[in-house]
Order: structure tokens, then C-alpha cells, then sequence
């Protein structure tokens, strides 16, 4: 299960990576921006993989924990010392956990805009993002079309035709 969790996580990492969401929507490419992104990708993939039972719900967790095993990483790449990297992992999961939560409440509700205004919020840019939205709509609405047997297997799709 650890290696198709890696494989959904390089999924999640490609699709956050998209130039697109950087240089024509206005994502900041920055640290702060990039985690963004991959937060919001691997909360909607998530969110498919629980609706696939148990099975689905332990893929999750192990996305979640190699996610955050990575983020780790990234801190203490960037220098946070070993005492004070917990507290910014801690922090990064609540902060996920609240993302997912605007994530969820936004599509249930079919309110993209609340959506971009929850991305401005945590990027704290003025405007924009609405494209930003728009696409993790249609990746959402791909991930829902998407083949339990691909998801499982660790595959999702990409979202070419943004770019």
C-alpha cells in the first residue's frame, strides 16, 4: 500500500506543479504557494479515495502520512532546526485539515467562488484565483469520473488541457 500511496503522491505533486497554476493563474511560486497547491490536489484526491470504502479510507491515510513524512523532509531541507520542525509540521497538518474542510464545503455546496476566496485567504494575494478554482473543480469532477481500479492502483489523472 506505501508504494501506490507514493504513486498517488507524485500524482498529487504533478498535477500541483502545473506550470499553469504558477504563470497564467497566479498562484505565488513560492514555497508557501507550492504547499498550497499540493495541500488542496492531495485533499481532493482524498476525497475520492474515501468514497471508496475501507480500503480507500487506509489509502488515504497512507497519502496522508507520506505527505507529511515529506513535508518534514522539505522543512529540514530548508533549515528548520530538528526542535522547532515538529511544531511546523503540526502546523501544516492543521492547516490541512482546515483546507480540506473549506475544500469539502465549497464543492458540496457548488460555490466556486468560495473556493478562490478560501486559496486568496491562505495565499493572502487580493484578487485572482478564480481560475486557480475553476481547475480544482474540473479535477475534482475528473477525479470522480476516474476508475476505482486506476485510483487503487495509485494512478490519477492528469490535467492537461489547462496548460
Amino acid at each position: 500500500m506505501r508504494e501506490t500511496a507514493a504513486e498517488l503522491y507524485r500524482g498529487v505533486v504533478r498535477e500541483a506543479r502545473r506550470p499553469c497554476l504558477y504563470a497564467r493563474f497566479g498562484v505565488p511560486d513560492t514555497t508557501d504557494g507550492r504547499l498550497e497547491m499540493i495541500m488542496l490536489f492531495a485533499a481532493l484526491v482524498m476525497r475520492r479515495l474515501k468514497r471508496e470504502g475501507r480500503d480507500g479510507e487506509a489509502l488515504a491515510q497512507e497519502l496522508f502520512d507520506l505527505m507529511f513524512a515529506d513535508i518534514d523532509r522539505n522543512f529540514r531541507e530548508q533549515g528548520v532546526s530538528d526542535i522547532s520542525v515538529g511544531k511546523h509540521v503540526k502546523r501544516a497538518a492543521s492547516t490541512f485539515m482546515a483546507r480540506t474542510v473549506h475544500v469539502e464545503q465549497a464543492l458540496a455546496a457548488n460555490e466556486p467562488e468560495a473556493l478562490a476566496g478560501t486559496i486568496r485567504r491562505n495565499l493572502r494575494v487580493e484578487q485572482g484565483m478564480d481560475e486557480v478554482a475553476a481547475s480544482l473543480v474540473a479535477y475534482d469532477r475528473l477525479l470522480a469520473d476516474w476508475p476505482h481500479q486506476r485510483l487503487i492502483e495509485g494512478a490519477v489523472p492528469e490535467q492537461r488541457q489547462r496548460d
